[in-house]
């Protein structure tokens, strides 16, 4: 398949885009356009700019060559955290920004007509070939797929978009969940990959059924449910408990049981190992529930040996569980428990993930603290 003439023209001219482009903002800030006031002048700021106006770059380069819209796509949905833009201050900025860059690319890059440049970093290649007429179009069509994205919210979502507006189910809507769903979310759960391929773990599914929910009322109300912090604490007080375990379909991931010291042929602890397969088997099926808009809960604080024990799966041990169904986000940070109208404890709330201060969340470092590239 021959290159076009308009991707090869701006491959060439990638680095003289995005530094003119990182110049137009710098002399935007410096002239005090209103749009620009808000912009964090640091050097992270600006090494972001400069990456995320490569990735553009980078979405039209692959535009040009496979001639479908995917990468923008892509990279237009990263400028949304959930339902909020990730944008600091005018978003108008942005769009300004942008609007240089496809004009630069059409009027200048495009028409072998030099720019007369505003920086000295890199230099403007130039062909005399002709690009072909239909890259034009394809430039001016995912530049309007880019600024709606930006001042409205990605036409389609990834999952990325799906986690960040993620909370965790604890308080669920009379609204069943369909079968069709729960088979994808097993089948993720099934696909999932697996430390060695041993697959020594099994899924118990609890459903509505009268069975179901009997044993979600054990698990809610005598399982999970902690004092002091402690699960299965005994003694007098306001416990904690765990609305995730009374969602409509539960799963439970339970694991086989080897001795503290016992290992693998690799000299791998299989304890480890079975327990690491749980942990991914069933993230990979939280990952397939958001994306089908159910509501997930995880929940850790359970009695693995007791939950085993009593669905009869001698020789195994509850993981993790997960709650799927529909759930709405609030801003309250507890709610209380009754038991035959008494108050007996509380439970947390869907807390809504724009709320960053509550307990379980204002722990989480910041990103590039985590994150390093070696």
């Amino acid at each position: 398949m021959t290159t076009p003439v308009a991707h090869r023209l701006l491959l060439s001219n990638k680095d003289f885009c995005i530094e003119e482009t990182l110049m137009f903002i710098q002399n935007q800030v410096l002239a005090g356009a209103p749009e620009f006031k808000d912009f964090p002048e640091t050097t992270t700021s600006v090494e972001f700019c400069r990456r995320d106006v490569g990735f553009v770059i980078d979405a039209y380069l692959d535009l040009l060559e496979d001639e479908t819209s995917d990468s923008m796509q892509f990279v237009s949905s990263r400028y949304w955290k959930g339902e909020v833009s990730s944008l600091v201050g005018n978003k108008n900025k942005e769009v300004m920004a942008h609007e240089f860059l496809k004009n630069l690319i059409l009027n200048y890059v495009f028409n072998n007509r030099t720019f007369q440049s505003a920086q000295t970093i890199s230099v403007q290649q130039l062909d005399l070939i002709a690009v072909e007429e239909k890259s034009i179009a394809l430039i001016l069509n995912n530049y309007a797929l880019l600024i709606n994205t930006i001042l409205n919210g990605p036409s389609k979502k990834y999952l990325h978009n799906y986690l960040e507006n993620r909370f965790t189910a604890k308080w669920w809507r009379d609204k069943p969940l369909k079968m069709d769903k729960v088979e994808t979310i097993l089948e993720c759960a099934y696909q999932a990959p697996s430390k060695q391929g041993y697959h020594e773990f099994e899924i118990h599914v609890i459903t509505d059924s009268d069975e179901g929910n009997e044993f979600k009322e054990w698990l809610y109300y005598e399982n999970t449910a902690c004092l002091d912090k402690i699960r299965g604490k005994p003694g007098i007080g306001m416990r904690r408990y765990n609305g995730q375990v009374l969602a409509p379909i539960v799963m439970i991931w339970l694991a086989k049981t080897y001795p503290a010291t016992g290992v693998n042929p690799y000299n791998e602890s299989n304890w480890l190992r079975t327990n690491n397969d749980c942990i991914i088997s069933s993230t990979m099926a939280m990952c397939q529930a958001e994306e089908l808009g159910v509501r997930t809960g995880f929940c850790g604080c359970l009695g693995g040996r007791e939950i085993a024990d009593k669905l009869n799966r001698p020789n195994h041990t509850a993981v993790i569980s997960i709650g799927f169904g529909y759930a709405d986000p609030d801003n309250m940070l507890s709610r209380n428990v009754f038991k035959d109208n008494v108050r007996i404890g509380f439970d947390l709330s869907n807390t809504s993930s724009t709320i960053r201060t509550a307990e379980n969340r204002n722990r989480r470092p910041s990103k590039y603290s985590m994150v390093n590239f070696v």
